[in-house]
């Protein structure tokens, strides 16, 4: 029986890389409009572009895996591993700091209030 494949498996990678570069960066840029200080704003930065640039080396390893072996992903996919996984969770990790940084920047700029 051939496996099903995930058309877009292969671009999930740029996909990544595409969101950290144009939505997560530009987004952290624009909380100032949201009250956070331009400090907090420039430190929140400085760690996304740091954290972000490590993600989109990821990446782009990831990318050339896959597109070297796919069928290896789906091996592994089917036992319970992946190449992807690990990329997926330095993204979540990151958003998840980030969140976490934002409300207890938010915390601070109103406690000045």
């Amino acid at each position: 029986m051939r496996p099903k494949h995930c058309p877009g498996l292969n671009r999930l990678a740029k996909a990544f890389a595409w969101d950290v570069g144009y939505l997560l960066r530009p987004a952290t840029a624009a909380l100032g409009g949201d009250g956070l200080t331009e400090s907090q704003v420039n430190r929140l930065l400085a760690s996304v572009n740091r954290e972000s640039e490590r993600i989109i080396d990821d990446c782009e390893e990831l990318h050339r895996m896959l597109n070297n072996s796919l069928k290896l992903e789906y091996r592994l996919m089917k036992d319970g591993r992946s190449y992807v996984l690990p990329v997926i969770d330095s993204l979540r990790s990151l958003i998840d700091s980030l969140l976490e940084e934002v409300g207890a920047a938010r915390k601070e700029s109103n406690g000045r209030q």
